[in-house]
């Protein structure tokens, strides 16, 4: 015994439209994704020279058709890479904004915001919700 669908009734373009509109929920969700990790890597950046915090942007590429990928970036790379993965005790304004702010300041400050993203933004249940709702 199985189920038969059939064409009709405007189906198709309903399926169609479902379809449409839990892809524009679910980009929303990466978007407003990449640009929250962004904002919380910028506040666990160490402060040391330069403009570290100001590099961490979110960068919008367009792949094929209409679809957009959303990437946190640095601008800098190498002094990113090495604030990112080196051992170093914290100087004076990061030791500040760490006892000021509400993130640890530090070492591996992209990998811990997206920890943070997954966790406590709940990143994943947002993008399910999204998927099965077509809603934020």
């Amino acid at each position: 015994m199985g189920i038969r669908i059939t064409r009709g009734a405007g189906l198709d373009i309903r399926l169609e439209k479902i379809a449409e509109k839990s892809t524009r929920q679910l980009r929303r969700v990466h978007r407003d994704g990449a640009y929250k990790m962004a904002e919380v890597a910028r506040q666990m950046a160490p402060v040391l020279k330069g403009d570290l915090e100001g590099s961490i942007k979110v960068q919008e590429t367009k792949e094929s058709g209409n679809r957009k990928v959303f990437t946190v970036v640095t601008q800098g790379v190498k002094y990113a890479v090495y604030m990112h993965e080196n051992i170093y005790d914290l100087g004076p304004l990061s030791q500040a904004k760490n006892e000021a702010g509400r993130f640890t300041v530090g070492r591996k400050y992209i990998e811990r915001s997206a920890q943070w993203l997954i966790r406590d933004w709940k990143f994943y249940e947002k993008a399910k919700n999204a998927v099965r709702t077509g809603k934020k």
